[in-house]
């Protein structure tokens, strides 16, 4: 590398003098970093960054450009520079967490599609949300509100990246970090909400039967309290994506921390459905628990079960290129569609009417209920009308 003190011209423009461009102190070392790393024959100084060679988007042959740069050319030079070694960065599997850079070209278009879906398993959920004013599931089903919510503000924040992202390639705008780190933290935790409500709706099933006892009750706190325990990894894990992309010197250990933080958070999750999965098989030998509430609760709680695996297989073995059609396909599939077939599911059926709250029931056969009764499609309780 060219020391400080004599730099010549390494292009083939035998004209072409290098021209300093003063820093501003908060982007010098990460400008620095990227200059260096992009172009090789780069001389940093203090706070001056000289290129010795031109950059790969313009020829060396191109005189009129490289004889008499202007401080504009230079500034030109640095901000090109930087994009492209930013596009490269953020584009690796390693900088994101799952669902690769948002890009006009392949992200509008589905958040578009998936905003009409989510808007409208929002109104249902509002719609149940009036209903179970004043029940026990009133506070449940808010947790389902914000998840549609939730997801609504992702694909939102996830077009507006797409477009933020693009303009600053396109040299009309800068990159804002700050939507990135919104959209990988609502990625993170939104799955794990309604994991939170299957639990409420387990432990309101199995204790129609019977008062609640001591075990049982510890065993769906100590649920409440690992996915406590996943949201708050999965908030970290998402914030920690701006000090990957800025602090060079700390990036390796950020990534692994970002990694084990966010695995740790899909696996908690997983655990718990796992055990939702096995309690709800344990129960529907019960002859006074209805089996389609059982298999509403256990079906559901299988579907969701496959976004934290999809999450901990993209995020424990990532691929090599985030950005290919294949793997955001992946993403929406796995990840977005599910969740949305979980939030119709959970929205679909009256809870109230389903878990039979106050009932004392044999319900090893439904004859003793009207068919709406057994799907839940109203509440047969007078109170809860």
């Amino acid at each position: 590398m060219p020391n400080c003190e004599d730099i010549t011209v390494a292009s083939k423009v035998p004209s072409y003098r290098h021209q300093a461009l003063p820093l501003n102190v908060v982007g010098c070392c990460l400008l620095r970093l990227l200059l260096v790393v992009k172009y090789k024959d780069a001389a940093v100084c203090g706070q001056y960054v000289f290129l010795t060679q031109a950059p790969p988007n313009r020829p060396a042959s191109d005189t009129e450009f490289f004889s008499t740069p202007t401080r504009a050319d230079s500034t030109s030079i640095l901000f090109h520079s930087l994009l492209l070694a930013m596009s490269s960065s953020f584009e690796n599997s390693t900088s994101l967490l799952t669902g690769g850079m948002p890009t006009k070209s392949q992200d509008i278009a589905p958040s578009v599609v998936f905003i009409a879906l989510y808007t409208a398993t929002s109104i249902f959920a509002a719609i149940r949300l009036m209903q179970y004013v004043g029940t026990p599931f009133f506070r449940t089903y808010i947790r389902i509100m914000v998840f549609e919510l939730v997801r609504l503000a992702t694909f939102i924040v996830r077009i507006i990246a797409a477009v933020n992202y693009s303009n600053a390639l396109d040299g009309k705008g800068s990159f804002k970090d700050s939507y990135i780190i919104a959209e990988q933290i609502f990625l993170g935790i939104g799955f794990v909400i309604p994991t939170s409500t299957i639990v409420r709706l387990v432990e309101a099933h199995s204790n129609r039967d019977d008062a609640e006892t001591s075990q049982k009750r510890i065993l769906f706190r100590v649920m409440d309290l690992v996915l406590l325990a996943a949201v708050i990894l999965g908030i970290v894990a998402g914030t920690s994506f701006s000090s990957a992309l800025t602090n060079a010197s700390d990036r390796h250990t950020v990534k692994i921390e970002r990694r084990v933080n966010s695995v740790v958070s899909a696996v908690a999750t997983m655990l718990v459905l796992i055990l939702l999965v096995a309690y709800s098989l344990y129960i529907s030998a019960n002859p006074r628990l209805p089996r389609s509430t059982t298999t509403w609760i256990g079906i559901t709680a299988i579907v969701l079960l496959v976004v934290p695996i999809y999450r901990i297989a993209v995020i424990s073995h990532p691929p090599s290129n985030s950005q290919t059609t294949g793997n955001k396909i992946a993403f929406y599939v796995l990840q977005i569609s599910f969740e949305w077939v979980v939030g119709l599911s959970l929205v679909a059926f009256n809870a109230i009417s389903m878990c039979g709250l106050g009932a004392r029931t044999d319900y090893s056969t439904s004859e003793g209920m009207s068919g709406a009764e057994t799907y839940g499609l109203y509440a047969p309780k007078p109170q809860y009308q």
